[in-house]
């Protein structure tokens, strides 16, 4: 039964490796992988230490993503030999977004905080619905374009009003 459970554990492994694997071979990406090594969850914050840092080039404000290339926050801090990834629901965390099916900027996911976001700044004349895929919109510098983020739950807002909201749900746990 141990070695059953050994074996199934690493066969968990290879896939997530192979996933990685032909996620950087196929996006072109340069990638510096980390551990999670800490992490802050009090008062709805969504923010890990990670083991790289500046000595490995990691920068402020660069895009933090999963093995298949979804988009978790970015880099808040760093030092020599660690950093602090800002999850995008941190209440202090803001993406700017696009619909992927459209590939312009529509707003800015604004983090909620305990794993919520939600989609600001959404002109009335733009047509969202649930469950539309958002990505990243590609206009903040160390942040690509296309990273999917989350699916829309729902739309707030009337067409006469100034601006549209839309509740997130992250790709992400």
């Amino acid at each position: 039964v141990v070695d059953m459970a050994r074996l199934q554990s690493l066969e968990d492994e290879n896939r997530t490796l192979r996933a990685q694997l032909h996620f950087l071979q196929t996006s072109g990406y340069a990638a510096i992988g980390a551990q999670v090594i800490g992490r802050d969850l009090q008062n709805g914050r969504m923010q890990f230490l990670l083991d790289r840092g500046t000595r490995d080039q990691v920068e402020t404000g660069q895009a933090v993503i999963t093995n298949e290339g979804v988009f978790v926050g970015k880099i808040l801090t760093t030092a020599e030999h660690a950093s602090v990834l800002e999850v995008f629901t941190d209440p202090d965390a803001r993406t700017a977004t696009s619909p992927a099916q459209r590939q312009r900027l529509v707003g800015i996911v604004e983090g909620r905080g305990n794993g919520a976001a939600l989609l600001t700044y959404i002109p009335p004349s733009e047509v969202l619905k649930k469950d539309d895929l958002l990505v990243t919109a590609g206009t903040e510098e160390k942040v690509p374009a296309n990273l999917p983020l989350g699916i829309i739950n729902r739309v707030n807002g009337q067409p006469t009003d100034p601006f549209l909201t839309a509740a997130v749900e992250p790709l992400v746990g």
